[in-house]
């Protein structure tokens, strides 16, 4: 088992509040509006494939996957890849994402791919009816 000292987890803020998410140790997690997503965002301001996260221990990587509306890191439009620090807040659509630490105890959603039917309650609502990438 991972000391909690160096488990990460994803905080997902979105319409309905934040949930914690625990990133697995290492691997590939996309985030958008797709059935496929690891992270959904239920908005149609987020492309069904919006941004990648790459995680290798302790250092997670975003890149934008040629999404309409973009990914943002602290308010700059992502150009390619980028490092992330604790504290960087990835938007995606009207989500905001932040990677940390994770807090001795605190109670966290197993690694995405098992939690993604039950994202559904904290994503977004479609905004813009029809409106497709």
């Amino acid at each position: 088992m991972t000391p909690p000292h160096e488990q990460l987890v994803i905080i997902v803020t979105a319409e309905r509040g934040p949930l914690a998410v625990n990133l697995p140790p290492s691997g590939t997690l996309i985030i958008g509006r797709g059935v496929d997503a690891d992270v959904f965002v239920a908005s149609d301001d987020a492309s069904r494939r919006h941004a990648q996260l790459d995680v290798a221990g302790l250092e997670v990587t975003v890149r934008d996957l040629d999404s309409r509306n973009g990914t943002f890191v602290n308010g700059e439009k992502l150009a390619g890849p980028r490092l992330l620090r604790f504290g960087d807040e990835i938007r995606v659509a009207e989500a905001r994402l932040v990677i940390k630490p994770a807090a001795v105890g605190a109670a966290t959603a197993p690694a995405p791919r098992a939690v993604r039917q039950r994202h559904a309650h904290l994503v977004t609502q479609r905004t813009k009816p029809g409106k497709r990438d």
